[in-house]
């Protein structure tokens, strides 16, 4: 008998508390990447309180999350910002590793204990970018 896993089934919901996730599969200055947010967070999002936290993913994948945004809207145009705008933060790191998405606080549990990016990543697109 073989156990099948099926994915896990991510949840919409558009009013949801949200976060930035950057993850980069290799090595990189976590601590320099932390600052640069905090940086643009304290220039652009002075009034809301945001916190810039490393969790290692796993002994490759670094994960740094931006929170809290009241909602995918206010995390959307955060992720913009990041994306387009600042993308110069990434300069030395090869685009192939990095991972970038905004990701509801249930969400987050369920693809932490999963670990499945690509699984995220088209959620992602399908809802958020589309």
């Amino acid at each position: 008998d073989s156990v099948i896993k099926t994915a896990v089934q991510y949840l919409y919901d558009a009013s949801a508390q949200y976060m930035f996730v950057f993850i980069y599969d290799g090595t990189t200055d976590i601590d320099k990447m932390k600052i640069q947010l905090a940086n643009i967070n304290t220039e652009f999002y002075s009034n809301d309180d945001l916190k810039v936290e490393y969790i290692p993913l796993d002994n490759a994948r670094h994960l740094i999350s931006v929170k809290s945004f009241a909602g995918k809207e206010r995390a959307m145009v955060y992720y913009s910002l990041i994306t387009k705008d600042k993308k110069d933060i990434f300069k030395g790191l090869d685009p192939v590793k990095i991972n970038n998405f905004v990701i509801s606080n249930e969400n987050f549990v369920e693809f932490y204990k999963d670990k499945k990016i690509g699984d995220y990543v088209a959620f992602f697109q399908e809802k958020f970018l589309k």
